[in-house]
């Protein structure tokens, strides 16, 4: 009867054992986890670098809009297939959050381009000179099927007085670019691309409108 007792004792003990083993062989060949992604814009490459700024006077570049999806710094995808839905990708961000990263990336452009003496960003102090404003409303990338994807940014900018009595110059802008390639980088290429087109184009709008902001 001891006997018996110590036997089931010992095969108890060597079935937690070996549960015990199996349980860490399994944590210790579990995959990691998947890292996080960050991504921001390219150095902007204006298509027209001007020996004499075009605009007179001092521009102040404030953070832009936006609203839902578009504010936030996961990346945003929808399908062709199925327009109504937006979603976001998991472990993909954006370097900081689309209003500011645009922002940034407009007084960059601006200043490359020398589009005026003195551009600033929106906390910026002093008297006089223009503000630029700025509406995000999508910024995203649609897949159209396996093999081809496109990006697209849609961007309302305006130009007013800095004492907001005058509204100088309001324009919607959208541009959609294909992607070279499946991967991410090539995406983020894209948005580069996009981005510069709409800034080019901005740009070139209030050259063409005569806008002082002296």
């Amino acid at each position: 009867m001891i006997s018996e007792r110590k036997n089931s004792a010992k095969y108890s003990l060597i079935f937690v054992s070996l549960s015990m083993a199996g349980i860490l062989i399994s944590s210790c060949t579990q995959p990691p986890p998947p890292q996080n992604h960050f991504y921001r814009l390219g150095t902007p490459e204006p298509h027209i670098v001007h020996q004499n700024a075009p605009i007179q006077g001092k521009i102040m570049i404030k953070t832009m809009r936006a609203d839902g999806l578009a504010s936030q710094r996961p990346i945003v995808y929808s399908e062709k297939t199925r327009p109504f839905e937006v979603r976001q990708y998991n472990y993909h961000y954006w370097f900081e959050a689309p209003p500011t990263m645009l922002q940034l990336q407009l007084i960059d452009h601006f200043r490359t381009a020398r589009a005026a003496k003195t551009i600033k960003t929106s906390d910026a102090t002093g008297d006089g000179g223009c503000n630029v404003l700025g509406h995000v409303r999508r910024f995203e990338r649609i897949i159209h099927d396996q093999t081809h994807s496109t990006v697209l940014v849609e961007i309302d900018l305006r130009l007013e007085g800095a004492d907001h009595s005058a509204s100088l110059f309001t324009e919607s802008y959208l541009s959609e670019a294909p992607l070279a390639g499946g991967q991410m980088e090539e995406m983020v290429r894209a948005f580069s691309n996009t981005v510069t087109a709409i800034f080019d184009q901005f740009l070139s709008d209030l050259i063409e409108s005569s806008v002082t902001c002296v």
